[in-house]
Protein backbone atom coordinates (compact mmCIF):
# COMPACT_ATOMS: atom_id res chain seq x y z
CA UNK A 1 0.00 0.00 0.00
CA UNK A 2 1.48 3.47 -0.46
CA UNK A 3 0.42 6.55 1.13
CA UNK A 4 0.93 9.84 -0.86
CA UNK A 5 1.06 13.22 2.03
CA UNK A 6 0.35 16.49 1.47
CA UNK A 7 1.12 19.41 3.71
CA UNK A 8 2.04 22.85 3.78
CA UNK A 9 0.10 23.75 0.48
CA UNK A 10 2.74 21.51 -1.67
CA UNK A 11 3.02 18.04 -2.49
CA UNK A 12 5.00 15.61 -1.33
CA UNK A 13 5.31 13.36 -4.46
CA UNK A 14 6.19 14.08 -7.90
CA UNK A 15 6.57 11.55 -10.80
CA UNK A 16 9.92 12.49 -12.82
CA UNK A 17 9.13 12.03 -16.73
CA UNK A 18 11.74 9.90 -18.60
CA UNK A 19 12.95 12.82 -21.02
CA UNK A 20 13.39 15.16 -17.25
CA UNK A 21 15.29 12.43 -16.16
CA UNK A 22 17.84 11.59 -19.13
CA UNK A 23 18.06 15.29 -19.81
CA UNK A 24 19.48 15.69 -16.16
CA UNK A 25 21.45 12.48 -15.86
CA UNK A 26 23.53 13.87 -19.05
CA UNK A 27 23.78 17.22 -17.30
CA UNK A 28 25.14 14.91 -13.99
CA UNK A 29 22.24 17.13 -12.31
CA UNK A 30 20.04 14.32 -11.69
CA UNK A 31 20.54 15.26 -7.48
CA UNK A 32 20.04 18.69 -7.68
CA UNK A 33 17.04 18.23 -9.41
CA UNK A 34 15.94 16.47 -6.41
CA UNK A 35 16.62 19.31 -4.16
CA UNK A 36 14.93 21.78 -6.20
CA UNK A 37 12.02 19.26 -6.28
CA UNK A 38 12.56 18.89 -2.24
CA UNK A 39 14.72 21.73 -0.73
CA UNK A 40 14.01 20.04 2.55
CA UNK A 41 14.36 16.71 1.48
CA UNK A 42 10.89 15.31 2.33
CA UNK A 43 9.52 14.47 -1.06
CA UNK A 44 8.95 11.39 -2.96
CA UNK A 45 9.97 11.57 -6.53
CA UNK A 46 8.54 8.09 -8.97
CA UNK A 47 9.06 7.07 -12.39
CA UNK A 48 7.30 4.50 -14.66
CA UNK A 49 10.61 3.41 -15.44
CA UNK A 50 14.25 2.14 -13.56
CA UNK A 51 16.50 4.10 -12.56
CA UNK A 52 20.10 3.98 -11.07
CA UNK A 53 19.29 6.74 -8.34
CA UNK A 54 18.58 5.38 -4.88
CA UNK A 55 16.10 8.58 -4.09
CA UNK A 56 13.89 7.98 -7.37
CA UNK A 57 11.36 4.88 -6.97
CA UNK A 58 10.63 3.44 -9.66
CA UNK A 59 6.27 2.56 -9.98
CA UNK A 60 4.88 0.40 -12.40
CA UNK A 61 1.63 0.53 -13.53
CA UNK A 62 -0.80 -2.20 -12.66
CA UNK A 63 -1.87 -4.01 -15.57
CA UNK A 64 -5.38 -2.41 -16.35
CA UNK A 65 -3.51 0.87 -16.27
CA UNK A 66 -1.05 0.12 -19.04
CA UNK A 67 -3.79 -0.96 -21.04
CA UNK A 68 -5.50 2.43 -20.41
CA UNK A 69 -2.38 3.85 -21.33
CA UNK A 70 -2.13 2.45 -24.43
CA UNK A 71 -6.00 4.02 -25.17
CA UNK A 72 -5.07 7.21 -23.60
CA UNK A 73 -1.64 7.50 -25.59
CA UNK A 74 -3.63 7.03 -28.82
CA UNK A 75 -6.36 10.09 -27.52
CA UNK A 76 -3.87 12.61 -26.70
CA UNK A 77 -1.59 11.47 -30.12
CA UNK A 78 1.59 10.51 -27.23
CA UNK A 79 4.07 7.37 -27.22
CA UNK A 80 2.19 5.11 -24.43
CA UNK A 81 5.81 5.21 -21.71
CA UNK A 82 4.32 8.67 -21.75
CA UNK A 83 0.75 8.60 -21.32
CA UNK A 84 1.81 5.92 -18.47
CA UNK A 85 3.71 8.73 -16.98
CA UNK A 86 0.86 10.79 -17.05
CA UNK A 87 -1.09 7.75 -15.85
CA UNK A 88 0.95 7.81 -12.92
CA UNK A 89 0.77 11.25 -11.55
CA UNK A 90 -2.89 10.98 -12.13
CA UNK A 91 -3.28 8.27 -9.99
CA UNK A 92 -0.72 9.65 -7.38
CA UNK A 93 -2.60 12.88 -7.32
CA UNK A 94 0.30 14.97 -7.85
CA UNK A 95 2.41 16.81 -10.41
CA UNK A 96 3.80 15.45 -13.14
CA UNK A 97 7.77 16.68 -13.27
CA UNK A 98 9.30 17.68 -17.38
CA UNK A 99 11.43 19.26 -19.13
CA UNK A 100 10.60 22.71 -20.95
CA UNK A 101 11.18 21.16 -23.87
CA UNK A 102 8.51 18.83 -23.36
CA UNK A 103 5.25 21.32 -24.19
CA UNK A 104 3.59 19.17 -26.18
CA UNK A 105 3.15 16.41 -23.31
CA UNK A 106 2.12 19.27 -21.14
CA UNK A 107 -0.53 20.17 -22.96
CA UNK A 108 -1.42 16.12 -22.81
CA UNK A 109 -0.78 15.79 -19.06
CA UNK A 110 -3.08 19.05 -18.86
CA UNK A 111 -5.85 17.60 -21.24
CA UNK A 112 -5.72 14.48 -18.90
CA UNK A 113 -6.13 16.35 -15.48
CA UNK A 114 -2.79 16.34 -14.35
CA UNK A 115 -0.51 19.27 -13.11
CA UNK A 116 2.47 19.91 -14.84
CA UNK A 117 6.01 21.32 -13.11
CA UNK A 118 8.28 22.41 -15.71
CA UNK A 119 11.87 22.48 -15.48
CA UNK A 120 14.57 24.51 -17.02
Amino acid sequence: MIVFLFGGGKPSVYVISKSLYDQQKEMNMVYKLKQRLSPKGDETLYTTFKTSEPFLMDMPLPKKDKEGAVKLGKQLAIPPDQAEEILLAKRAGCPLALSQKQVWLAAAAEKAGVKVEIFK
